[in-house]
Parts: structure tokens; sequence; C-alpha cells
């Protein structure tokens, strides 16, 4: 349950360990973590070694109304840090001497909320404070959780409320309540580990921030009865309220409590697989001491963080959000038994977490051929002698896999020189499951690339286009939304699998498709909104690069040789020229009937193919001709002008793709034959505005739904003859 109560009841369990406030480790840790990864640019500036006096314990928050961070003393001053030094307040009233309150940023209200403490060593307030930016207000709510300290505070951006969580009233006193601010009043939600085993165990020191990139709430670890703690924990909001959801990351901070836990919102747009908007973590008392070490949380998991410079291993430090996105931290107990008063500041990239390692499920598969025509009657025998290089393809569906007849083996395989699959190795196809791979599906076309003799390509490792299921759902909609570094990691880990899979298997990889919509614009996906355009399609061919320098990357389109879009294309090419991951080849997509793909025919265009193609070429990739399909429209049995009309269409691409100009690597249709050609209205409808209810598409291929040879195919074989 998560409703919210509106008298408080107490949630506590008795313990009869003493509490890291009260007594500390005192000797340094050493930390052992799963894996370390390296930071780009990551780093802890010493900034300030003067203001405050040397303490651990005192609370801080980032103060959005006023740019600075609030600092509020365990000898009951208030302090102020702008980025570069520290003013000491006077506020006319103040709470009262206190360490270890609980301290956030109250967006909502614009002012920061403080809430308990330990006065001395054994009085545990229960009071609420305001900070507006000049001075303190006690708040006097009807209802209030019990007095306590060492409780974690954190604003809930979702449901703009401030969350308060556990802490503890004595050496045998933990808390395991959750409770919400609205402004006026404390209301006790019912996730409660001791009333009903729901949400984090009853503790004290924990570390707790807002994460605004995840718009949830992250906490971490903590002193309990048991001991120490490394549990992640993250408050998802829910239509009655909301709940805790425990973590599973492949790895964790050890355990520890009272380490400086904020959220940095510093991006670093320079590597976006190391970008900042994430929590971060330093220091702490942990089993063996006091820690010194850095840790991000991306909303999938912990990475550790190896940054330039970094604070002496500490318990109790102040942390909060800063100046320019960074993270302030301020005092703190060391190890040699005293406190500290100096001021760091940390900014710059953090790792991707580790991902848990992919499970990989495969069908190795042999197909025996059979006997096929060769010679320059065929499109792939011609091609061999007058063009040598150039790909002469066909895409094929799974049914044209699993259950081909005879004529279409012979078709396919006495044609083509190159295959592809159009539907079944895709994302979705390979993992659907996080962290699952089944290339089943894709190991039966390899062996039947094989078996003839084909060069096998991939259509596609990403795909712009959600809405025809090329992105798995799990992608689509996460159970947290992604953040630039969490879907980087997942998508690095998705092309270097697969392309790993399929070394010397497959020749060409469709890197990234249809990254734009119709019109040329950035096309509205998981992508773009969480990574961005065109920073997802560089790293997509960085990935696919460092995966697999030998293999032919290509990016592919539709509609993508005139007006704003062929425009866009051309800086898409040089945005990844710029960035290092230019693409081997750039594919157009041709699907569509003779009066609109032949230029001088409106709509909507009167550009000219081979135009189109030879500027790409002189930016530095190849072309291709990736996907074809010229159908009939509103019959199933073609006239003779029709028939003619399609051969038009054929011809003229064919040429465009031939000429010296054009660089073009590749001609491929989307089907052997009218029997499996991928029916395509909608395509046809959009561009043309013709199609209405009622109305259907035909075919398109070569060969007709018997594997006889279209006209279409008489005029692009003399063209290659």
């Amino acid at each position: 349950m998560s409703r919210l109560h509106t008298e408080g009841r107490r949630r506590h369990a008795l313990a009869a360990a003493a509490v890291l406030m009260v007594a500390g480790a005192a000797a340094v840790g050493t930390v052992t973590p799963a894996r370390v990864a390296a930071a780009s640019g990551a780093t802890w500036t010493n900034a300030a070694t003067s203001g405050p006096a040397a303490q651990a314990g005192a609370a801080m928050a980032w103060d959005q109304a006023t740019g600075t961070d609030v600092l509020f003393t365990t000898t009951g001053q208030t302090w102020t840090w702008n980025g570069s030094a520290w003013s000491q307040q006077s506020p006319a009233s103040s709470p009262s001497a206190r360490s270890f309150a609980a301290m956030a940023y109250d967006v909502k209200h614009g002012v920061v909320v403080l809430f308990g403490g330990l006065e001395g060593t054994s009085t545990y307030d229960g009071d609420t404070w305001t900070w507006d930016g000049t001075s303190w207000t006690q708040q006097h709510p009807t209802l209030s959780p019990p007095g306590r300290g060492g409780s974690s505070m954190a604003w809930d951006g979702q449901q703009q409320r401030m969350m308060l969580f556990g802490g503890f009233s004595g050496p045998a006193t933990f808390y395991g309540d959750t409770w919400m601010w609205d402004g006026s009043s404390w209301n006790e939600f019912e996730v409660n580990f001791v009333e009903n085993g729901a949400g984090p165990a009853p503790r004290t020191e924990a570390m707790m921030t807002g994460d605004a990139a995840n718009n949830t709430i992250v906490l971490f670890g903590g002193a309990s009865v048991q001991g120490l703690l490394n549990d992640t924990w993250v408050w998802y909001d829910t239509a009655d309220g909301g709940r805790w959801i425990p973590q599973t990351p492949v790895q964790s901070p050890p355990a520890r409590g009272l380490g400086g836990f904020a959220y940095e919102a510093l991006s670093n747009r320079a590597d976006l697989s190391q970008d900042g908007e994430s929590p971060i973590l330093f220091g702490g008392a942990g089993s063996s001491g006091y820690l010194q070490d850095t840790w991000s949380w991306d909303g999938n998991g912990w990475s550790q963080v190896t940054p330039s410079g970094q604070p002496s291993a500490r318990r109790a430090p102040a942390a909060a959000a800063g100046p320019s996105g960074s993270v302030v931290l301020f005092g703190g107990a060391d190890a040699a038994g005293g406190d500290d008063g100096d001021t760091w500041t940390f900014s710059g990239g953090t790792p991707a977490a580790p991902l848990p390692a992919p499970t990989i499920v495969s069908c190795p598969a042999e197909v025996a051929a059979l006997p096929t025509t060769t010679g320059t009657g065929t499109l792939r025998g011609a091609a061999a002698v007058s063009h040598p290089g150039l790909y002469i393809g066909a895409a094929l569906t799974a049914d044209q896999i699993t259950d081909a007849d005879v004529e279409e083996q012979i078709t396919s395989g006495s044609q083509f020189n190159l295959i592809a699959s159009s539907n079944q190795m895709w994302w979705s196809a390979d993992e659907n499951e996080p962290y699952t791979f089944n290339f089943c599906d894709g190991d039966q076309f390899v062996a039947r690339a094989q078996a003839y003799h084909q060069t096998l390509r991939l259509h596609n490792l990403l795909a712009g286009t959600a809405s025809v299921n090329q992105t798995p759902q799990w992608i689509q909609s996460p159970t947290f939304p992604w953040t630039a570094k969490s879907l980087s990691a997942v998508m690095q880990q998705y092309i270097t699998t697969v392309i790993n899979h399929y070394r010397g298997k497959v020749g060409v990889y469709d890197v990234a498709n249809e990254a734009m919509d119709n019109n040329g614009n950035p096309s509205v996906d998981v992508f773009q909104q969480t990574i961005g355009y065109p920073y997802w399609v560089e790293q997509a061919f960085q990935y696919a690069r460092a995966a697999n320098p030998q293999a032919t990357l290509l990016y592919d389109d539709y509609n993508d040789w005139y007006g704003t879009k062929f425009t866009n294309l051309q800086a898409l090419v040089n945005d990844l020229k710029s960035a290092g991951d230019a693409p081997d080849a750039v594919g157009f997509e041709m699907f569509g009937t003779g009066g609109w793909i032949l230029p001088g025919q409106p709509p909507p265009q009167s550009a000219d193919l081979g135009t189109a193609m030879s500027t790409i070429a002189a930016l530095g990739p190849k072309t291709a001709i990736t996907q074809m399909t010229v159908p009939f429209f509103n019959t199933l049995t073609p006239s003779a002008g029709q028939l003619q009309a399609q051969s038009d269409v054929y011809s003229y691409v064919m040429k465009a793709c031939l000429a010296s100009a054009s660089n073009c690597f590749m001609f491929m249709t989307w089907g052997v034959s009218d029997t499996y050609a991928v029916p395509t209205s909608v395509v046809a409808a959009a561009a043309q505005g013709t199609l209405e209810s009622g109305q259907f598409s035909f075919g398109g291929a070569l060969f007709d739904e018997a594997y006889q040879p279209r006209p279409a195919f008489a005029a692009v074989l003399s063209l290659l003859q």
C-alpha cells in the first residue's frame, strides 16, 4: 500500500548497536570494486579552505532561488556558497545548533527545508524550518515525524514534494518510515518496512538525493541493526502515492553510512557516453574505516569514477548540488580523528554503469544450395563482368528462409549476390528482452547467404522509426527513463554483441536507419529524445566502427534525394565526418510509382536522383539504392502501360546508380518476387497523397508471383550487360 496517512504513527526498530554518528571508525578503508571505469574530464577541485569552521555532520542544500548553497552548521550558523567563496549570514532567528539534520530544496515553494537533527549527544529534534534566502522561519505543522537525527531528505520532482526517510533517535532506535512535506504539513506514507515489509529496512545515515535525469529519488546504504548496508532503492511515484523499488545493479559501492551524496547536473556534450546528469557519491564510513572513493548512479547502475584530484577520506561531509551544475562537498571527519573545513567541487564526465553480461542464444545452420543459373543472363553474372564490386540484392522475409520453394531459392541464388532480412535482424528481433540475445533467425539468413555465395546485409542496427517495431519495447518504454549515458551504454552493448556474433558473416551493416522524418526533421524517438540528434547517430557509427573496422557501415533513409531532407542529409554526413564517424555509404530508399520518382513529375519533387547521389559521393561516402519496389495500384493484373511505367522507374534508378559520379555500390530490391515484396502503399500514399480508403498496392519486385521476370527485369539487366 502507498496511501498517505492523515495521522502519524511511529515506525521504528530497536537495535542494540551504536551508530556511526556517535562512534565512527578511524582507519582509512580500502575499496576493491568489481570494476573501475575511468571518466573523461571528471575532476574534484579544492575550491576553498576558509569559511565555516571545520566540522562533521553539517547540513547543506542547493538554494535554487538564490543560486547559492546553504550550509547550516553544527554550531547553529548559516553560511552560503556562491561558487567561489563562503559568506556568513545573520538571520534574525535560526534553528538551534544541531548535527545530522536533513535538508533539501523545495522547488515548488522556493525555500530550503530543514528537519530534525541531533542536539548534543542525546536530544533528537522533530522541528521543521524553512530558509527563504535571507531568514529562517519555523513551521508548525499539526503532524510531524518523531524527532530524529540521521534521516535522509530529497525533492521528488515528479510529484513536486519533499520526501524524508529513516533516521534514528538513540543507539537502539532506527526508523524505516517515509514522509512527505507538502509545504505546510507532514504526511506519512504507508510504505513502511516495519509495518508491512515494504521499502528499505530501518536505518540511519543513508545517502539519498533526487535524480532529475530519471525523475526519481535514489537511496543508498546506511547503518541498520544488522550493520552497514550497500543496497540501492529508487522511489517510484504511482497513482495512489508511491513506493520504493529495490535495485539490482551489476556492481555497487562498498557498504557505508554518512557519505556525501548529491546530484550533478552539468552535462558534458563532448562525450555523451560519459555525460553528467548523475547523482554523485563520495566517501563515508565503511566497515574498514573512512572511504575515499567516488561513484555515480545513472538510473540503471553504479560505476566508480576515477577523477583527477580527490578529497581525503572522510565521513559525514555535507554535500549538495552547486553552481553551474557541479556537486559541492564541505568538511567531514577525517581519518586522523579531526574534522575538516575544506570545500570541494566535482564536475565532469562520469562513465556508464556496467551492464549485465548478455545471454546469447544462437542456432548455427547449414543450407544445401540448389543448382543455380550463371552467366551474364543473370543480374549478378552481368554485374560481375561489367560492374565488378556492385552488389545486386534482394531482401527476404522469414517465410522465404523457412518455407522457400525451389523456384524462389533458384531465382534468389541465381540473380542476386546480396541478401538482407527485411524484418528478422532488427534490434527488436535480436534482443527483445533486456540482455538476452536470440540470433536464431539471423543465423538462418547467414546459412542461406553462405550456401549461395552471397554477401549478407544486416538491416538494421538502430532505427529512428519506432512505429514499425524495429526497436524493442523495453528500449522505447523503459521502467525508468533513460539518461543519455545509460541508453548509450545499452546501445553500445547491443551493437558490439551483434557485430561480434556476425563477424565474418555480415559484410554490410545499416548502422542507423531513418533518423529523419519525411520533412528532414529529426525523427522523434527514444534516441532523439534522450541522447539528441545527431548525437545518437554519431554514437552508433562510433560503436560499430570500434566493433568491426573492416565492415561496410551504411546510413539509410527514404525520400532523401530532394528538398529539405536532402539538404539535411548532407548536413548529417558532414556532421558525422567532423565527429570522426563518417559512414562508408549512404543509402536511398526508392519506394514509389512512375509519376512520383521520375524527375519533373510533381508532386512532390522534380529533383534528379543521379545529381543527389553524386553530391553525396563528393562528400566521401559511397552511395546505394538500398530498398526499392515500384508497386501497382488497385490491380492484381497490371496493364502493359503499368508494366512499362514500372520498367521506366527501375531503368531511371539503375542509371543513376551506374553513373560513375554516384560511386554507387549497391542496388537492392525489397523482395525477390511479387509474392513477398514488402507492401508500400503507406509510403506511396504519403508521398503522393492519392491513396484513399479501399485502395491497395500490389507487388513491385522484378519478378512476378510465379518468379517470371517483369519487363523491369529486362530493363535492369540490359543496363548491367
